[in-house]
């Protein structure tokens, strides 16, 4: 391999309970120095899991994927972050901004230091990340953020104390007609059963924040600061999603088809009659 990336028979595939998801087959590209390469394709076709392979977010489920000359799949855990925080630099759709941190510890956790301390250092991170000279340091002025004074007491105190409770799910209903209407269609009863499977675990689980849904649900896209789109059954439906993890609620705004996922705007579409409930 001598490209500047290189992939061959590069594949990704999820497996969800008894669910196979493969996401890339066989890939094979080749991007020379200095090219300028934009992946182009529908929603769900796996632009983003490509990205994330070849950054070294995520591994390959097979195949060989070489980039600046280094085999990135055959690096351990240990060796792949300093590979990538030494080669590789990332754009984000999304910025994943931490909701219980004002704009001043958004910051001052971006810059580095303590204010990245988690669980038992939660703390100690907050006194430290408390003073002005510590913040000066961002090249911040003092009165950039008036909502400071408002600020919660811990990074994250509910990690601290342990008091996440279990996701609700509102508008439920939505789901209920979507099945119903889905009833006659060849499928169903597999559509039905994943969206089960779906709600069992959002109904269980104890998110603290986008980072916890995507360990997760992998192929779950963020579409804004609150909106999750889901894949159910593969990547036949699509559910959208507005999360708010303080209150640990899951709201259903929309649910339909892939191709009718296509003619839609995720981050705002709130849930209506579509065709497939009139048949």
């Amino acid at each position: 391999m001598s490209a500047l990336v290189e992939s061959r028979s590069l594949s990704r595939v999820y497996q969800r309970d008894r669910q196979r998801i493969e996401v890339l087959h066989h890939i094979n590209l080749d991007v020379e120095p200095g090219d300028f390469v934009v992946l182009m394709g529908r929603s769900g076709s796996g632009k983003t899991t490509l990205l994330n392979l070849i950054g070294g977010l995520d591994s390959p489920t097979e195949g060989a994927l070489a980039v600046a000359g280094e085999r990135i799949e055959q690096l351990g855990q240990s060796a792949i972050a300093p590979w990538r925080a030494a080669h590789v630099g990332f754009v984000f759709q999304f910025y994943n901004l931490l909701p219980m941190l004002s704009a001043q510890r958004q910051r001052r956790a971006a810059a580095g230091g303590p204010c990245r301390s988690r669980h038992a250092q939660a703390r100690r991170a907050q006194r430290t990340c408390s003073s002005r000279a510590d913040f000066s340091a961002t090249g911040a002025a003092a009165g950039d953020d008036h909502s400071e004074a408002r600020a919660p007491p811990l990074l994250f105190p509910k990690w601290e104390h342990g008091t996440f409770r279990a996701m609700r799910i509102i508008a439920r209903s939505t789901l209920k007609r979507f099945v119903q209407s889905q009833s006659r269609r060849r499928g169903h009863e597999a559509f039905k059963a994943a969206l089960d499977a779906w709600f069992d675990e959002v109904r269980k689980a104890k998110w603290a924040n986008m980072a916890a849904v995507k360990r997760l649900y992998r192929t779950a896209s963020v579409v804004s600061a609150d909106r999750i789109v889901f894949n159910i059954k593969g990547n036949d439906y699509r559910l959208v999603t507005a999360v708010d993890f303080e209150k640990q609620i899951v709201w259903i705004k929309w649910v339909g088809s892939h191709a009718e996922y296509d003619h839609i705007d995720g981050k705002t579409i709130a849930y209506e009659r579509s065709k497939a409930d009139s048949k």
